[in-house]
Parts: structure tokens; sequence; C-alpha cells
């Protein structure tokens, strides 16, 4: 069962059974976040309050906080070299669990070492 919380009209509270009718939560591209602060810091900076901002570009007070907390005073240039460093950490963190992986590998083979140049061989 899917529900929700939705208030009623005597203010009770009351579970709605029905999945569409919850508001989906909507996940922001990082691009989009930052044309959303960009846009708010632009209303914030003519007048007008957070809430009233917020509201013009359609989220929630909240999400701006969160984003801001996010992404605050990140501009294009530094969001593409974030985004390039955690290309960079995502390839050397796979790099390192390979060369764990073949370590493990090695250890729990059975190694045969060959007779040196001067082991003769027998007893």
């Amino acid at each position: 069962m899917f529900g929700c919380v939705v208030p009623t009209k005597n203010w009770a509270i009351s579970l709605v059974a029905r999945r569409d009718s919850c508001i989906a939560r909507k996940r922001y591209s990082d691009e989009d976040a930052l044309k959303l602060l960009r846009e708010i810091e632009l209303k914030l900076t003519a007048g007008k309050d957070v809430a009233s901002a917020s509201r013009s570009v359609r989220i929630r007070y909240a999400t701006y906080y969160n984003l801001r907390k996010r992404f605050g005073g990140m501009g294009r240039a530094r969001f593409s070299e974030f985004k390039s460093l955690e290309k960079e950490n995502a390839r050397l963190k796979k790099a390192v669990s390979e060369l764990e992986l073949n370590k493990l590998i090695l250890k729990e083979s059975p190694i045969r070492r060959r007779p040196g140049p001067n082991h003769s061989g027998g007893p």
C-alpha cells in the first residue's frame, strides 16, 4: 500500500492509498539545480524574500536551502572542475578495486615455484 498523509477538513490526518494522489519528489540534475539557485539569487538581490523567490521558481524554500548547502557559491567553472574531479575519482576507485581483486586472486591461487638455475631438481 502506497500512502501519503493528507489533512482532511477537520484537520485530522488520513492516509490515502492511491499513489498518484501524493506529490512526487522531483530530483533535479546538477545543472538544473545550479540554474534554479542562480534564478533565486537574482530574485533575492531584487529584494524578494526566500519564500517568495523560491515559490516563483516552483520549489519549496527548504529545497532551496538544501540545494544551496550542496552547491552554494559554486559557479559554472567550479562546477565543471567538480564534475571532472568526480569522474577522475570514480576512475581511480575502479582501478584500485581491480588491483585489490587481482591481489586477492593471486593470494588464493596455488603458486608453483619454478626451480631456480642453481637447483638440480633431484634429491
